[in-house]
């Protein structure tokens, strides 16, 4: 039956209404996926340049074989505590920290982690008085205790971390490998001493370390073989640094550096011949060899000590008088300032010791002075650090930090201070008087924060959750609807069409 002028004509809009439907959804579709695929690649890209960003380890004491004390990533300029672990009253962080990559840290400490505080030292209303066994810890983000090694014992000197992830320490007179996973044992074997200079790495993972009675410096292979051992003349107390060519410098108590050939013959010792001279620093080693050190006298005139700066053969290249008596070991900025931290000793008429006014100081490669900046604390405690920015991190021994830019001006000074490493996104690990601790930058947290939120709630567009994937849901929808209501029509219109049926007159 055909249909009437008024249906024809709501037919043919329903039908137009379909097609363009059709097209509209042929239309978007494409774009649809399009946009997607871009915002999938974006994020691949995304993850593709997080993964170009540079991987940087704190492994060794003082970053590196050559003890730059330099950082490839730039540390807190707004610094805010990430977490703390204190400990009980006889507490002590006995190292400082070694960092991996993905921000596990590991420590000698002498007293198991307590309950959260504020500050990087113990509350003092949550002591503990009995004292747990001394070993190597790891902590893991948010300061979970991830293991505390089975070798029991003093940690004395600085760890290191393997290629592998083996952390190597000295645990009372043994060098020992600890399994990262667990804190188990691999391997350990007798030292004739104990080691406050602690272990040393060179790039092919051998071990180097020397012992403060036994006046040796050993050379284990990262399976535990002993490769040579090395006697001189002085308790080793320094942490050995690593030439490019493979020479292992070390310092000892009878004022010698001493530089010893990949095989373990002794290359040459240089001494330092300044009368009244106590001790002399770890060695740090500029990229061509030439190994800087710095000599403390708590006797004689005040001035006269010295800064010193050897060449690969072993000869005196200069030595810069320093400002202090006692001084911090050096650390190296990107381009050669030779960095440290030290003090003016003064004596009273009983001769008892006091400390005096200290500097930070800054030395350029040629021996000359390129800064000099008096801070408001008396002393410093470990060497300084140095971040990819230039930017210098010192501490006191009453735990504040300074942060200084590379021209030597103040950048900020707070409570945080102590043996410091810097870890995966500048982070700053700090072992100090009773506990350990991670500081991050706040701005960069914020920042972080903020995005993950982004993230989270993004709106719009035609990515997941915008219009368009509404459309790609609603088109096909609106389409069945339209075609059900066409059909819908089309049966009542014949329905209507029909004439209608009448019963036979029964009369």
């Amino acid at each position: 039956m055909p249909l009437r002028k008024s249906q024809r004509g709501g037919f043919i809009r329903m039908s137009m209404f379909i097609v363009l439907l059709i097209a509209v959804s042929l239309t978007i579709t494409p774009l649809v996926f399009a946009a997607e695929k871009s915002e999938t690649t974006e994020k691949t890209e995304k993850k593709k340049a997080v993964k170009k960003k540079v991987e940087d380890t704190w492994s060794v004491y003082q970053h590196d074989m050559r003890h730059s004390g330099q950082s490839s990533f730039k540390a807190p300029m707004k610094p805010t505590v990430l977490w703390v672990v204190p400990f009980g009253e006889t507490g002590k962080p006995s190292t400082p920290m070694a960092v991996t990559k993905d921000g596990i840290a590991f420590v000698g400490v002498l007293a198991a982690p307590k309950e959260d505080t504020e500050t990087t030292e113990s509350a003092e209303g949550n002591q503990d008085s009995s004292p747990s066994s001394s070993g190597v810890f790891a902590f893991g983000e948010g300061k979970k205790v991830i293991w505390v090694s089975s070798e029991k014992g003093a940690v004395t000197g600085p760890l290191a971390i393997g290629k592998d992830g083996t952390v190597f320490a000295v645990i009372g007179t043994s060098l020992v490998a600890i399994d990262p996973k667990n804190g188990e044992t691999n391997w350990k074997i007798a030292l004739n001493g104990e080691s406050p200079g602690g272990v040393m790495l060179d790039g092919a993972g051998n071990i180097y370390v020397g012992t403060l009675g036994g006046q040796t410096l050993y050379a284990v292979t990262k399976d535990g073989d002993l490769k040579w051992a090395l006697k001189v003349d002085g308790q080793i107390d320094s942490s050995p640094a690593i030439g490019s060519d493979g020479t292992v410098y070390f310092t000892a108590k009878d004022l010698s550096l001493y530089a010893a050939e990949p095989n373990g013959t002794l290359k040459w010792k240089y001494t330092v011949n300044v009368s009244e001279t106590t001790s002399i620093s770890s060695p740090v080693l500029a990229k061509d060899n030439t190994a800087y050190f710095t000599a403390t006298r708590y006797e004689g005139t005040p001035g006269l000590e010295f800064l010193y700066a050897i060449n690969p053969n072993g000869n005196l290249k200069w030595r810069f008088e320093t400002m202090g008596k006692k001084s911090t070991m050096p650390a190296l900025s990107k381009d050669g300032t030779v960095v440290f931290g030290t003090t003016i000793l003064n004596y009273t008429e009983d001769r008892s010791l006091t400390i005096g006014e200290a500097y930070a100081q800054g030395v350029n490669p040629d021996g000359t002075e390129k800064w000099l900046f008096k801070v408001r604390d008396d002393d410093f405690l470990g060497a300084p650090v140095i971040d990819a920015e230039g930017n210098i991190y010192l501490s006191t021994p009453d735990w504040y930090m300074l942060c200084l830019a590379k021209s030597g001006t103040m950048r900020w000074r707070a409570k945080i201070g102590g043996l410091t490493s810097i870890g995966p996104e500048g982070s700053i690990y700090v072992a100090a008087k009773s506990s350990v601790a991670a500081v991050g930058d706040k701005d960069v947290i914020r920042a972080k924060q903020k995005d993950k939120d982004e993230d989270g709630q993004k709106q719009g567009g035609f990515g997941a959750g915008g219009p368009g994937s509404f459309l790609i849901y609603i088109i096909p929808v609106a389409i069945v609807i339209g075609i059900v209501y066409l059909l819908k029509s089309r049966i009542g219109t014949r329905e209507e069409d029909e004439p209608e049926k009448t019963e036979p007159d029964g009369g």
